[in-house]
């Protein structure tokens, strides 16, 4: 029982505070660097290897920093492609309805309609792209919207985009 009475004394509690941090740097190392096993034998060798995962994870952490946080997904982007299949969605679904009928029912005009309707087939990547807010910044709702060269082929609408 004499164990029990050491952990109330100040000096364990700062012990195991001192050992909280070093085990969780040593569990952020495994679970998120891959650093599962020591590879090599010996304490220098060891030291040097531990080193080195030490360098790695403070170098991706000075790059994540200099990135900045990731930004959040573009509003206008998204609402514009959501608006171009809606406005694809009347026309198939309904085989009567015209341009002229989807603006009217959308408070908008045709013109308006058939010049976002293209981007109910952008390739699946921009939409991935757009919806996680990896686009460039540059790209913008309006800036897509008068994208009057829009290619047809996935490939070469990447490519334009330059994603």
């Amino acid at each position: 029982m004499p164990q029990r009475s050491l952990m109330k004394t100040p000096a364990f509690k700062a012990s195991r505070n001192q050992r909280k941090m070093v085990e969780m740097r040593f569990a952020h190392l495994k679970s998120h660097h891959g650093f599962e096993r020591l590879r090599l034998r010996g304490l220098a060798s060891v030291r040097d290897e531990f080193h080195l995962a030490a360098i790695v994870r403070n170098l991706k952490n000075m790059v994540l920093r200099q990135l900045g946080p990731p930004r959040s997904p573009d509003r206008g982007l998204i609402d514009l492609i959501a608006r171009a299949h809606l406005y694809l969605d009347q026309l198939t679904n309904d085989r009567n309805a015209t341009l002229s009928d989807v603006a009217a029912n959308y408070g908008t005009d045709p013109v308006e309609v058939s010049r976002i309707l293209p981007l109910a087939y952008l390739a699946p990547r921009i939409v991935h792209v757009i919806m996680t807010g990896e686009q460039p910044v540059e790209l913008t709702a309006q800036q897509l919207s008068r994208m009057s060269d829009l290619p047809v082929a996935w490939e070469d609408q990447i490519e334009s985009l330059g994603l």
